[in-house]
């Protein structure tokens, strides 16, 4: 909580502190809304500090090209830490029941919108990404390390069949891996809590949270739409999507969902990660499931 005690933070415009409520936080930065109209970051860490200040670097330079707002953060330096301030963007986040629960054509407007943003988002000259520090995915290099810390950590801990399965996982996807020369710039953390909406007329108002970006395949930023808003929601943003072929990126999607929840599974196995109450066992069983 907020206590009075910083009153002015110097940017390239100042802006004194008349209130601050704290917005929530995850690994790299607590985000806090000052006077109801700037987000201001702070990073947690080394690498938090490097990812705000790739935001800072490409994020303005593209918004006014984009269908959908965006932050257009600047970094500063804070009380010895690094902060990433930015004007507020209106809106909700569009969670999977308001989605839900929405008529058939306020759900097909959503997903153009999305679809729409994405597709220009996607579209961002990959130099210039490279230029602010944006990094690309080496997918066969990626998956082999994951490969070999599930081997060590998780796979022992797997029935047979389960064992089986993730085996399989790894051989399809790294006989056949994406395209280099097919990527583009992701999002790299597309879920429900990024996309904001505003219920009064159902119309998406922005994309949050950046810090995830990476230049790889498109079909990474449908994985999450996947986990979190289901089939529906992807089927109906790709009618929206400009891509050759929707169904192998919807595959693709597919493929990066499960290995996602492998390297997940492996990482709580190894001790690196909370499991957060979650069973990877199950999670890892849930794969061989029929996805509905």
């Amino acid at each position: 909580m907020y206590d009075g005690h910083v009153t002015r933070i110097q940017t390239s415009t100042e802006i004194f502190l008349e209130r601050a409520a704290y917005l929530g936080e995850g690994d790299f930065s607590v985000a806090w809304l000052i006077n109801g109209e700037w987000v201001c970051r702070i990073a947690k860490h080394a690498e938090a500090a490097a990812s705000l200040g790739r935001e800072a670097r490409l994020l303005p330079q593209i918004a006014a090209n984009l269908p959908l707002p965006i932050p257009q953060p600047a970094c500063y330096g804070f009380m010895g830490r690094t902060v990433a301030i930015h004007t507020l963007i209106p809106g909700e986040p569009l969670t999977r029941d308001q989605f839900l629960s929405l008529d058939g054509a306020v759900r097909d407007r959503c997903t153009r919108q999305l679809a729409e943003f994405l597709a220009v988002f996607h579209r961002t000259n990959l130099a210039m990404a490279r230029q602010c520090g944006i990094e690309v995915i080496d997918y066969p290099a990626r998956y082999r390390e994951v490969r070999r810390r599930a081997e060590e950590h998780l796979l022992p801990r797997l029935n047979e069949s389960d064992r089986a399965y993730v085996r399989k996982i790894f051989r399809e996807f790294l006989a056949a891996p994406p395209d280099p020369a097919a990527s583009v710039l992701l999002h790299g953390d597309l879920s429900p809590e990024h996309v904001l909406w505003n219920p009064a007329d159902a119309q998406l108002t922005g994309v949050l949270d950046f810090g995830d970006m990476q230049i790889g395949d498109a079909a990474w930023d449908l994985v999450f739409l996947l986990e979190d808003y289901g089939p529906e929601f992807v089927t109906l943003l790709l009618r929206r999507f400009p891509s050759p072929d929707n169904q192998v990126l919807l595959r693709c999607a597919h493929q990066l969902r499960e290995l996602d929840t492998v390297e997940w599974a492996a990482s709580v196995c190894s001790g690196e990660r909370d499991a957060e109450g979650e069973d990877p066992r199950a999670s890892i069983a849930a794969l061989r499931e029929p996805w509905e």
